[in-house]
């Protein structure tokens, strides 16, 4: 991996609106160990509008991104976020991760040459070796 800081985006693919976890274990193992210049946002698919501008005005600003998507379940919603993964298309230096296979990220996951992870352990070694 290179020196230049970069854009963590973690989107939670939630079947509830109250269901954000603000203490998410995997999240929280990835802000430990990103370096301190880079930028972790977090947002669900339930965010609202000015959630979702900022993460698509980091995404516009950002040179190196690296989205993780964390799904629920099988059935979740796309809602707001997957207009933020059109928007990753049009990077050169970005990254998807996703915690499993889900059909309506499959085109995203194609384009992008994005990795499907197991377990945190192996997101982990993904992201940071």
């Amino acid at each position: 991996m290179n020196d230049q800081n970069r854009t963590i985006i973690f989107i939670h693919f939630l079947t509830d609106p109250a269901g954000f976890d603000f203490e998410n274990p995997l999240e929280q193992k990835v802000r430990a160990e990103k370096k301190e210049d880079d930028v972790l946002y977090s947002l669900d698919n339930f965010s609202d509008s000015l959630t979702l501008h900022y993460a698509k005005k980091l995404i516009s600003d950002s040179e190196q991104i690296t989205v993780i998507c964390q799904l629920q379940g099988e059935d979740v919603p796309t809602g707001g976020a997957f207009s933020l993964l059109n928007q990753l298309i049009k990077k050169k230096d970005s990254k998807l991760f996703c915690n499993r296979d889900y059909a309506p990220l499959k085109p995203m996951m194609t384009r992008l040459k994005g990795r499907v992870f197991a377990t945190g352990e192996e997101l982990m070694k993904m992201l940071f070796e």
